[in-house]
């Protein structure tokens, strides 16, 4: 029989806007500060724009280490600071929401940005730096 999960369709929306929001936000502060290295050689060596967009792409995989966990430790905290909040997880709790069945998605979810962040560690930013020099 299909189980209906809207706890934790539910749960995992009020998390992950908040999660998505701070990735972009955090992405580009770090961004720009990396890039601003570059940018005065480039300028001052009157470098296309595509070389530009190039050393870009380069450099986003080794801010993006840092900004994915710090992304997901944000949209949780803001997410569930909302729910707490609102009321919201005690009325799951006094429906008879366990704490497993609140926490399962957000975990879930953590063993997936996870991996992401470990790929992008071990695999693509080495290979970006390389490409980078």
């Amino acid at each position: 029989m299909f189980k209906k999960r809207y706890i934790e369709r539910y749960i995992l929306g009020a998390l992950l806007p908040y999660a998505v929001l701070a990735l972009f936000i955090l992405t580009f502060i770090l961004l720009a500060q990396q890039f601003s290295r570059f940018a005065e050689i480039m300028g001052a060596a009157r470098a296309p724009l595509t070389l530009a967009f190039e050393v870009t792409t380069h450099l986003l995989p080794s801010v993006l280490i840092f900004t994915i966990p710090m992304a997901m430790l944000v949209g949780t905290a803001t997410g569930f600071c909302r729910l707490g909040s609102d009321s919201e997880l005690t009325a799951m709790r006094a429906a008879g929401v366990g704490t497993w069945r609140v926490i399962t998605p957000v975990l879930a979810l953590g063993l997936l940005i996870s991996l992401w962040a470990l790929h992008v560690a071990f695999v693509v930013a080495p290979s970006s730096a390389v490409a980078l020099r």
